[in-house]
């Protein structure tokens, strides 16, 4: 990040550093598939 930006001037900035794991990605691929597909998944049949 630049030196002059407010809070975290000068440091490298990870967004996904410590709140971003690997049970987290996988309840966020779960439900994207379940968006995309969710016709397929929930069909009446």
């Amino acid at each position: 990040l630049p030196e002059n930006f407010p809070v975290w001037g000068g440091r490298r900035f990870v967004f996904f550093q410590f709140i971003f794991n690997v049970a987290d990605s996988a309840i966020t691929c779960g439900a994207f598939y379940l968006l995309l597909f969710k016709y397929k998944f929930f069909s009446k049949k």
